[in-house]
């Protein structure tokens, strides 16, 4: 079974969330842009997307949607976890996530400081199946509007 968690960070502190497995994708244009609203896997998504985070602990897939259509997330960045033989600890885990999504990162992408935006940051991490069967070492970064769905890119949104 593919899993994944799902990790939610608010003004720096942790809470894990919710589990993903699944393995469908959406129809892209050349670009890769979501055309039209579809469950995708979250091991196929990609940064860009746009879609609604489920409510629950355990999570097939999200449904995507173009940025333009409203949505409560978007992911904004992928990369791979090094230095490690095992699954880092939730501690460290953390710190790979603060380390790889904010920063820089969360800054060029929204177009202000995370401590001074009104998006929240959530990732897609590893779990410990995905981890020691499919060599899974992707961070998805991933910003949310918890208080009303976005209709544009966040790219860029200063929000």
């Amino acid at each position: 079974m593919r899993n994944r968690v799902i990790g939610v960070m608010a003004v720096g502190l942790l809470s894990l969330g919710a589990v993903a497995c699944g393995g469908a994708d959406a129809d892209r244009d050349e670009a890769g842009a979501i055309v039209e609203e579809a469950e995708v896997d979250a091991f196929n998504v990609r940064a860009g997307d746009c879609f609604n985070m489920p409510d629950g602990i355990s999570v097939e897939s999200v449904t995507a949607s173009p940025c333009t259509e409203p949505h409560d997330s978007q992911a904004f960045r992928l990369f791979e976890i090094t230095g490690f033989e095992v699954l880092p600890t939730s501690t460290e885990m953390e710190k790979i996530v603060i380390d790889g999504c904010l920063g820089d990162y969360f800054t060029n992408f929204v177009g202000v400081p995370y401590e001074d935006s009104a998006l929240e940051l959530t990732w897609f991490e590893p779990s410990d199946d995905t981890w020691d069967q499919l060599d899974d070492r992707e961070i998805v970064c991933i910003v949310t509007n918890e208080a009303a769905d976005m209709t544009s890119d966040a790219k860029g949104s200063n929000l």
